[in-house]
């Protein structure tokens, strides 16, 4: 099935990020939320010369509070093809791609980038995983970004993550924000945002 996907293309094709591409994932609220809350932000990366695709994985399977734990290997698949679609855009390098996902969409992100997807890094946002370590066959360097206090994705469980990536030789950096929030304000976001893009800078240059 089609996905309804918001691609981002190039501003600036002389930036620093020229060629590649990224995958960016809404969280359990759904697109219509974390699309116009990533969207400057999107845009900023592509004057860095990075093409951005938002799809709505959730597209096709009910509203977002009623999608189910059992969804979640669909989910994999339709990230996995988001990536092999964004690789064959125009003025992609698709040696050059990442996931980034937020809550939910974080999970995806690392997940598939460890299993599935033929990616150069990933990077999840209050977020952690739940995969068997023998399923984790793939190393690419991830970040995972958290808040001391979120109380919905505890720091403990992606701190746990962290240590089930690392035993299986996934190099992990781990940024701890001094926030409350599971749901960032508007200059938390910033914040993030700017340590992905030294992130996919250092991974994809």
């Amino acid at each position: 099935m089609s996905i309804p996907t918001v691609l981002f293309e190039p501003r600036r094709p002389d930036g620093a990020l020229s060629g590649g591409g990224l995958v960016l994932l809404h969280g359990g609220g759904g697109a219509q939320i974390d699309v116009p809350r990533f969207f400057s932000h999107a845009v900023r990366l592509t004057d860095h010369g990075l093409t951005v695709a938002m799809p709505n994985y959730f597209a096709g399977s009910g509203e977002a509070g009623e999608v189910r734990r059992s969804m979640t290997e669909r989910f994999r698949v339709v990230v996995d093809d988001a990536v092999v679609w964004l690789a064959a855009r125009p003025g992609v390098d698709r040696s050059r791609l990442a996931l980034m996902g937020y809550s939910r969409g974080g999970h995806l992100a690392t997940e598939v980038a460890v299993t599935k997807a033929d990616v150069r890094a990933a990077i999840g946002v209050a977020s952690a995983g739940g995969l068997e370590p023998a399923a984790i066959r793939r190393t690419p360097p991830v970040l995972l970004i958290y808040a001391k206090g979120d109380p919905v994705v505890r720091p403990r469980y992606t701190r746990r993550w962290a240590g089930v990536l690392r035993n299986r030789e996934v190099p992990v950096t781990l940024r701890e924000l001094d926030s409350p929030r599971h749901i960032f304000e508007d200059v938390e976001w910033s914040d993030i945002f700017s340590s992905a893009r030294t992130f996919l800078t250092r991974h994809l240059v």
